[in-house]
């Protein structure tokens, strides 16, 4: 499992594996502790979180805004839960 996070120093999308203590911010170089920062989404493969990181990102700019909501994030679970049971593992 790998969590999709967001650098506290650039705001960046990035992703840890689930066990990682800590993680360098790929953009910035910031060191970030996964235990304290806001987890988006959890999935499967490091594959699908580098996909997703950057349509967050891509999303987070055409909307304009700075942080999704609670609204946003929960929308997101729920349909990546629905694509996960759509797609079983081969």
């Amino acid at each position: 499992m790998y969590l999709i996070i967001r650098c506290p120093g650039c705001l960046s999308f990035t992703y840890v594996d689930k066990y990682q203590k800590w993680k360098l911010c790929p953009v910035c170089s910031e060191t970030i502790n996964p235990g304290k920062v806001q987890v988006y989404l959890d999935v499967e493969t490091p594959s699908e979180a580098e996909i997703i990181t950057r349509q967050l990102q891509k999303y987070l700019k055409e909307k304009r805004k700075k942080d999704l909501d609670e609204e946003e994030i929960q929308q997101i679970r729920e349909e990546y839960a629905g694509w996960v049971r759509s797609h079983p593992p081969v």
